[in-house]
């Protein structure tokens, strides 16, 4: 009888059986709810760029490259106010690349740093491409160090830009307009 009491013992749970069986599931809930908002917020960082910003921040990036600002926090990215493109998604962007720069405001609010400025010429709205970009790279130290009244232009840039879905920005011309220091080769595609 000894016997047949710890089977039935062993067929009917107990409360506490019973109740960490409940509290195992929810766990087992709440972890997998866990993991499906980390899951969300990953894909939703992901910034979904127009194919003229990212043909911007294939500009961005060139010019970051040829004066080697990649690893500065003081650069700042300033778009015309013509354009159309959203200066927040291609800066979030540059930040999923790992660049520390800042919207044009941060450098404007006190004299510092370096400012990346593009424009899109006038006549150049395609929605399809090629896009053509004005980059210039200002150093605001005139203004903090010596008090001048404007930034030094370090460098003027002209792009075109392809632009094709399925494939990377490809640049199809480059002219420097103002004071050399490289340039970028044709046909390459972005970082």
């Amino acid at each position: 009888m000894l016997v047949f009491a710890s089977f039935a013992i062993a067929l009917r749970p107990s409360r506490f059986k019973i109740l960490l069986a409940r509290r195992i599931d929810m766990k087992l809930g709440l972890v997998l709810v866990l993991m499906l908002q980390v899951q969300n917020h990953a894909a939703s960082t992901s910034v979904r760029l127009t194919e003229q910003e990212r043909a911007a921040l294939f500009v961005i990036q060139e010019e970051a490259t040829d004066y080697a600002l990649e690893a500065r926090t003081d650069v700042c990215v300033q778009f015309d106010t013509r354009s159309k493109l959203r200066g927040s998604a291609v800066l979030d962007a540059l930040q999923e690349k790992s660049f520390k720069f800042h919207d044009g405001s941060w450098c404007n609010h006190v004299p510092r740093g370096v400012t990346i400025f593009i424009e899109t010429p006038q006549g150049t709205r395609s929605p399809s491409g090629p896009y053509e970009f004005v980059a210039s790279i200002g150093d605001s130290d005139p203004i903090r160090l010596y008090g001048e009244h404007f930034a030094t232009l370090l460098r003027k840039s002209k792009y075109v830009i392809k632009c094709e879905s399925g494939s990377g920005p490809v640049l199809d011309s480059y002219e420097m307009l103002c004071c050399k220091k490289g340039s970028p080769q044709f046909g390459t595609s972005a970082h």
